[in-house]
């Protein structure tokens, strides 16, 4: 039996009892029964106690009567029995409109009632909901236990817990994406996006076409010291039930457990497969096969040709750039949006977080590869990450053979590099937009290449640090697009008169565009100028 006031009242040593004032707290919750033996009875008696008395500690103080029932009610007790006639005639009626006014239950107790077996029967009914409790928790505890020892996964402990408290059950990440459902709400759940922020009490859920309250619903956070591993909730459950509350408690330390597992075993697989890509780009792995059977024991299909897609989030925050790793690879957010909009499998893809950036291997032989679709690729990966912040990504040439791998890597990291220093916001870059760069980087003098970039832009760079034009941007605009002035001025966001002003002060700075020779030597000027810029040293 639940302890609570109305059914206490249907105990053995409560018969003839009446409440005569607070009905409205007829179903508080009662943990424990003390009797009222002293004055001052606030310094010992518990919230959610049922308070018994014959009034006699301060049936002479008018004033401590008057204030009994509100203090009472604030210290959150679950009601007071009052036996009078000994002591005090009648209940005062002051008694009485309090307890209505304070929805606090007030109970008439009998003649013949006897006080000190009242409050054992109050105390053996909470020790028997306890005990039952802890069976349950228990129950609970051995059932999973004995599928978590077996090392079942996710889906069959979750399953588990939902069959025991025979409700569905819902696993959510930090985020509260659904991660896992019971199968008895998989088909009738639907999860409401929530422009807001989320969290555990504006969730948004739709089961079988009605709207789950807050109230139907419990939520509790799934963690293991300072780590968290997201939530675990009961649909369609009664809040206060505290067999349920129990459960969910127990099945929330157990998954705990099974994450902290996973996650260790994920750490040291993450470990070793670093090792071995960076033995691979420190070209200290020379054979293809030993390459490609090694990379099996990772889940991992290592053939060629592949493509190497360097990502990098831009952003200051050291510790946020390290969770979103982390969060990327764990999830495999990357491979899932390659696997998805090229349509390969998920083992011809792989990422690792290298020298602070991700590196992606994508297998390129199983589709018809070309530099279009790796740039559609990358697109949408900026699009599906922008709320990380700044984000660069470089793609490397194809790559054909293992000892290939280091260079490629090389280009994939410098296009970032270059990259940076052209855009402020977000960015792709393919190894054919900077092939020019790399023979350039060939060039030992320096003091040629500077000499080369000053003779051919220095009227412009000069020009461009004492005025707010940026006409090396303008410069740039036309490049990238064969000087078609329409499309510059369309991709620029400007004018075309104003682009066309522009031209005009880059002749007068010496930018000849109608010698197609010396267009040659500008554009190779500019690509010079965009190296040195990318190392910080123009």
């Amino acid at each position: 039996m639940e302890s609570t006031v109305a059914n206490i009242l249907k105990l053995k040593g409560f018969n003839g009892a009446k409440i005569i004032g607070g009905i409205n707290g007829i179903h508080n919750e009662v943990k424990n029964g003390f009797l009222m033996e002293v004055p001052d009875v606030f310094s010992y008696i518990e919230e959610k106690s049922l308070l018994v008395t014959t009034l006699y500690p301060i049936y002479k103080d008018e004033k401590a009567k008057d204030e009994l029932i509100p203090k009472l009610a604030s210290k959150n007790l679950a009601g007071i029995c009052i036996k009078p006639q000994r002591y005090v005639p009648r209940i005062p009626e002051v008694m009485v409109e309090q307890a209505n006014k304070l929805g606090f239950p007030l109970i008439k107790l009998p003649q013949d009632a006897n006080l000190s077996n009242l409050v054992n029967e109050i105390l053996e009914l909470s020790l028997n909901k306890h005990i039952g409790i802890l069976k349950f928790r228990n129950f609970v505890n051995e059932k999973m236990m004995e599928l978590f020892l077996k090392g079942e996964g996710l889906n069959t402990l979750i399953e588990e817990f939902s069959r025991i408290i025979d409700s569905p059950v819902i696993l959510f990440d930090n985020d509260f994406n659904i991660k896992l459902t019971s199968k008895n709400i998989k088909d009738k759940l639907i999860y409401l996006e929530n422009e807001q922020f989320v969290n555990a009490e504006n969730l948004q859920l739709v089961v079988g076409g009605i709207k789950i309250e807050q109230d139907n619903y419990i939520i509790n956070r799934i963690k293991a010291g300072n780590n968290s591993f997201g939530y675990l909730m009961v649909v369609e459950c009664n809040r206060k039930d505290e067999n349920i509350l129990v459960a969910l408690n127990q099945a929330s330390l157990l998954l705990a457990s099974e994450f902290h597992k996973n996650r260790a075993i994920l750490e040291k697989e993450k470990n070793y497969l670093n090792s071995f890509i960076r033995e691979m780009l420190e070209n200290n792995i020379s054979s293809k096969t030993e390459a490609v059977n090694k990379a099996k024991s990772f889940g991992w299909e290592l053939e060629f040709p592949q493509v190497i897609i360097d990502l990098k989030l831009l952003v200051q925050d050291e510790k946020i750039k390290r969770e979103n790793y982390e969060k990327l690879i764990e999830e495999k957010t990357l491979e899932n949006i390659i696997s998805k909009k090229i349509n390969i499998e998920l083992r011809k893809i792989k990422s690792a977080h290298i020298d602070d950036s991700l590196i992606i291997f994508v297998n390129v032989g199983s589709f018809e590869y070309n530099k279009e679709i790796l740039m559609n690729i990358a697109t949408t990966i900026l699009n599906e990450l922008k709320y990380m912040g700044k984000i660069g990504i470089g793609i490397s040439k194809r790559i054909e053979k293992i000892n290939e791998l280091p260079l490629a890597y090389k280009e994939a990291k410098n296009g970032i590099e270059i990259g940076k220093a052209l855009n402020k916001d977000s960015f792709l870059i393919h190894y054919e937009d900077f092939r020019v760069i790399n023979l350039i980087k060939e060039i030992k003098d320096i003091t040629l290449l500077k000499n080369y970039v000053n003779e051919k832009l220095g009227k412009l760079i000069e020009y461009d640090n004492s005025h707010d034009l940026s006409l090396m941007n303008t410069l740039k605009g036309v490049l990238d697009t064969n000087f078609n002035l329409q499309k510059t001025a369309k991709n620029m966001y400007i004018h075309y008169n104003t682009l066309r002003y522009r031209m005009e002060k880059l002749r007068e700075l010496g930018i000849n565009i109608d010698d197609g020779f010396e267009i040659g030597e500008i554009v190779l000027a500019y690509n010079i100028y965009i190296w040195f810029k990318s190392k910080g040293e123009m």
